[in-house]
């Protein structure tokens, strides 16, 4: 009896918690050089590659988009690397102003789709 117990308490536990499964989100870092004075230009530039380059993709594909067109970051001057899920421009000599953030996904790609529980539904949560 208290075998069958354990094996429903368990049974419902598996039941009731959701499983739930996030994409990373790529991050961008810009490192200006020392000499140069407006970032502000470049990040609006490297926010039109990118919104090139998502357009019309799933947040869970930007990686792979990223990883496949990380050339068409390449200007004269500009090393460009990924690392860690984080793109990384540095112009110049680097020492000058940093900006940085996420690579938002697009609002009218698919609709998020929570997770669901047999029994969570039954009871109203």
């Amino acid at each position: 009896m208290k075998k069958l117990t354990l094996i429903l308490l368990i049974w419902t536990f598996w039941l009731v918690t959701p499983i739930k499964s996030e994409g990373v989100v790529p991050e961008y870092t810009i490192y200006n050089d020392s000499k140069a004075a407006d970032i502000a230009a470049v990040h609006d530039e490297v926010m039109t590659i990118a919104s090139d380059l998502f357009q019309y993709a799933d947040a869970d594909s930007y990686q792979t988009l990223l990883q496949s067109g990380i050339q068409k970051f390449s200007h004269e001057g500009w090393q460009v690397k990924l690392h860690n899920h984080s793109l990384i421009i540095t112009i110049g000599d680097g020492k000058g102003d940093v900006v940085g953030g996420k690579f938002t996904k697009n609002e009218f790609c698919l609709p998020e789709v929570k997770p669901k529980s047999i029994v969570r539904e039954w009871l109203g949560f």
